[in-house]
């Protein structure tokens, strides 16, 4: 009973204060985790960045004039593309795994970045795309996915985000594979309709899907701890989160000039 005398009011003050440390250590593994995965999330991004210019120039350089594809470069891009996205396919459910489990989990979540370099590279061929253009798309980007990590970071629940983002990418999906078809096929000047709905769906729910995977990261953080594979899984998710959202801000902001 003699350390009680360590706390002025007796136990209650003493389990008020193991309280206050507790949360303290839970705010410090919380922060810890979101600075790793943010790391990773750059480290990514930097990747896929470098790839994408390297792929265009190469594309353009050899496969075209070095502005224009020429037909076998097309060929070539639309092959590589289709192939890209398949191996992708195939790559998250084990980089999900391997960042979890720690075992080359870094290797893996680097070979999909360069992946992921591949299709940003795809844009920068595209005839007008200037630096500009990726600025605003990396800007805007950025801003948005901040202000949804800040929302899931502080809010109690978001299990909601989740479910309404899945929704969501259920429905571009059906919009894209049959009305975009539709529309594509049998009234060609009503398809720009299609794809703004598209974009903007798709959008909301990568919003909402930041969210949700910012408030599973904090939640992660105060069940689990700090582990070595914690902020490389963490970052992964985040990092897809990011790179499908800056895509197709991009592809948006391409249209938009294309159109004007």
């Amino acid at each position: 009973m003699a350390d009680l005398h360590f706390a002025p009011g007796g136990v209650e003050d003493r389990d008020e204060l193991r309280n206050v440390a507790g949360s303290t250590q839970v705010a410090l593994e919380e922060g810890k985790l979101i600075g790793k995965s943010l790391l990773y999330v750059g480290l990514g991004f930097l990747i896929s960045l470098v790839i994408g210019f390297l792929y265009a120039y190469l594309l353009l350089t050899f496969g075209g004039d070095g502005t224009y594809l020429s037909e076998t470069g097309s060929l070539a891009a639309l092959i590589t593309l289709l192939v890209t996205a398949i191996v992708q396919m195939i790559l998250v459910p084990i980089v999900l795994r391997k960042t979890a489990s720690g075992s080359g989990g870094l290797i893996l979540f680097a070979l999909y970045a360069i992946l992921e370099g591949v299709f940003f590279g795809s844009f920068l061929i595209i005839p007008g795309v200037t630096y500009w253009t990726i600025l605003e798309a990396l800007g805007f980007t950025t801003l948005i996915f901040l202000v949804a990590g800040l929302v899931g970071w502080f809010a109690k629940k978001m299990s909601w985000a989740g479910t309404l983002g899945m929704m969501l990418l259920f429905a571009t999906l059906l919009l894209t594979s049959f009305w975009g078809l539709f529309f594509l096929l049998i009234a060609p000047q009503l398809f720009p309709v299609i794809d703004c709905i598209v974009s903007v769906l798709f959008v909301v729910a990568m919003v909402l899907f930041i969210g949700f995977d910012v408030h599973r990261v904090r939640k992660i953080a105060q069940s689990s701890g700090q582990s070595s594979s914690l902020g490389l899984f963490c970052g992964f998710v985040l990092y897809t989160d990011f790179m499908s959202l800056f895509l197709r801000i991009l592809s948006i902001l391409i249209s938009i000039r294309r159109n004007n």
